[in-house]
C-alpha cells in the first residue's frame, strides 16, 4: 500500500501520530511526507517507529526540516526493511 501525504502542513505533532500508526502497521510499504513542516522531533519519532515496522521500504521526507544524522538513521531502517522484503520474496518464489 502506498500513501501520499505531501504538502499537508504536517508538523512534529502529526508526525508523532503517524509514527504511532507506523509502529504496528504491516501493510504500508511507501509513505510520501514531502513538502511538510516535519522537524527533528517528528523525524526522530518516525525513526523510532521504524524499529518495530518491517513493511515500510520507502519514505519521502524531502522539503522538511530534518538533519542529516536523523535522515541517515531513517535510511538505515528502510534499508533493513528492503532486505527483509527481498528475503520474504525469495522464500515465496522457492515455495511457488
Amino acid at each position: 500500500m502506498i500513501q501520499y501525504l505531501g504538502s499537508n502542513q504536517i508538523g512534529d505533532s502529526e508526525a508523532k501520530e503517524l509514527a504511532l500508526m507506523l509502529k504496528d502497521n504491516s501493510t504500508l510499504t511507501s509513505l510520501d511526507l514531502s513538502d511538510n513542516k516535519i522537524g527533528e522531533t517528528g523525524a526522530r519519532d518516525l525513526a523510532a517507529s521504524l524499529k518495530d515496522n518491517n513493511s515500510l521500504t520507502e519514505l519521502n521526507l524531502s522539503s522538511n526540516n530534518i538533519g542529516d544524522t536523523t535522515l541517515k538513521t531513517i535510511n538505515g531502517y528502510l534499508q533493513r526493511n528492503k532486505t527483509i522484503a527481498e528475503k520474504k520474496s525469495r522464500k515465496l518464489k522457492c515455495r511457488g
